[in-house]
């Protein structure tokens, strides 16, 4: 087999073993390469083919020089290491020994930047790169992924029958892969969907949080709720978690109330501020996150600082449902009009439904929602002047602002369904209080404002330092 294989994976952690596992048993024959640490990472590769039957007939190796000569010209090679230092470190490694014609293909979570700038260098070599997102945890790498992949398309094309192949298949029978253009693309789609996968998280955890300050805690509507529109991955995955008792009590009250983020959250909190966009609900989400981080000071200030609870009425289930169902509306219009930002900022001509229906299966976000905004998308270019938003508006608004209400009165923090109701009272404020801003702007640098009565003359200034105060 020698010389006759032509795809090769480095990295043979959680994901890389799943992801070769995939690949073999969609018939691809395969070359393993694991870096040797004495002591920490020795036969890596070799192990794999032994625990896993689909790589039997795959070629392990430690020495990456004997591992690219195994592969034959035009090698695809997918690198799986953590991003950042680890996989420029692979890449300058691999680079010496490739030839042009030959392609490497990063299915980390690498900031699409670092993709960017990557795909540019290489390109120079005559080395093709492609940047894929993977969505879907091990199980999906194993099963069939999300993928979303940004590079060159005539480079996507070489490849897309193997990746169709692997990937997951939604309801319809559509490969859950989508193209969204060049150098970091795939990686920044990707980065979006971890946004959209922070604000569900928190907004199922406050939820949560209503439930558990209930007197007979309402721990299976959850479950009763899956199986309505409200119905996703990550909805299943809580209705689950409802099942693992402790003694009493649930299994999930056992664990610290840390909450941990590998940076993708606070990319997508980033870029949408760089495009300047208001991402509220994925913000607000990380926000919580680092809130979270701060146990120590948190246990303190419990203790230091007393809170009166007042009376206030309970929100019914009901009640609950209809505000988390307007919420998630908001966190996946968010993330969709990121999206749209970015297309324009960097030249990306990739549809919104492609994106949507990319995350209909395989990946962590995906949900019956998540067809709906694919059908929406293809006719609208943004959920938030479509009709079934304005019904999720009209019919759920109210519900959102008991659950706040009900917050407010008992002091338990709703970070993200807060942000909710900032959004949406922002979007729907015909005349904001942004004029303040721009005169004291104005006043204190100059900066310029534009009047009302005359918006072509922009960059004009007020009296502010003159003799004409009243």
């Amino acid at each position: 087999m020698k010389n006759q294989l032509e795809w090769g994976i480095i990295g043979l952690g959680v994901m890389g073993t799943a992801l070769a596992r995939n690949l073999a048993r969609n018939g691809v024959s395969l070359a393993l390469y694991n870096q040797f640490v004495k002591g920490k990472e020795e036969r890596i590769a070799a192990r794999r083919c032994q625990e896993h039957t689909e790589l039997s007939n795959s070629l392990a190796f430690e020495n990456i020089k004997e591992f690219v000569t195994a592969l034959r010209p035009k090698r695809k090679i997918i690198v799986m290491v953590p991003a950042g230092a680890a996989v420029d470190a692979v890449l300058t490694d691999l680079v010496k020994l490739l030839s042009p014609g030959d392609m490497i293909i990063d299915g980390g979570n690498s900031h699409f930047e670092n993709t960017q700038s990557r795909y540019r260098d290489l390109k120079k070599q005559g080395i093709s790169f492609l940047g894929i997102g993977v969505s879907g945890g091990e199980t999906g790498a194993l099963k069939g992924p999300a993928m979303m992949v940004g590079g060159n398309p005539s480079d996507f094309e070489s490849v897309r029958a193997i990746l169709e192949k692997i990937v997951a298949k939604n309801k319809n029978s559509t490969p859950c892969l989508g193209y969204f253009g060049t150098g970091g693309a795939g990686h920044f789609v990707k980065t979006i969907h971890n946004g959209i996968e922070y604000g569900e998280m928190q907004l199922l955890a406050e939820v949560y949080a209503w439930m558990r300050q209930q007197d007979a805690s309402p721990w299976h509507l959850f479950a009763e709720w899956q199986h309505t529109d409200s119905q996703s991955y990550l909805l299943g995955v809580s209705a689950d978690l409802m099942n693992y008792k402790s003694k009493n009590d649930l299994l999930i009250e056992a664990i610290e109330d840390v909450t941990q983020h590998k940076g993708t959250g606070v990319w997508s909190a980033i870029s949408a501020a760089e495009l300047g966009f208001p991402a509220t609900i994925m913000t607000a989400a990380l926000q919580a996150r680092f809130s979270s981080a701060q146990k120590a000071i948190r246990e303190k200030m419990a203790k230091t600082l007393s809170k009166s609870i007042q009376q206030s009425k309970v929100p019914d289930a009901d009640t609950i449902k209809k505000a988390y169902d307007l919420a998630r509306w908001v966190n996946h219009l968010q993330g969709f009009s990121i999206l749209e930002y970015a297309k324009k900022q960097y030249e990306w001509t990739f549809s919104l439904a492609t994106a949507a229906r990319s995350w209909t299966a395989g990946c962590i976000i995906q949900s019956e929602l998540m067809y709906q905004c694919e059908e929406l998308l293809e006719k609208y270019p943004n959920l938030l002047e479509t009709k079934a938003f304005s019904k999720q508006f009209n019919v759920n608004l109210k519900a959102l602002s008991k659950l706040l209400q009900w917050g407010m009165s008992t002091q338990v923090p709703l970070p993200a369904f807060s942000a909710t109701w900032q959004y949406l009272m922002g979007i729907t404020e015909a005349r904001s209080t942004g004029n303040f801003i721009q005169a004291q702007r104005d006043y204190f640098g100059a900066h310029g404002l534009t009047w009302t009565q005359d918006e072509s003359h922009r960059g004009a200034h007020g009296p502010w330092h003159k003799s004409s105060k009243q």
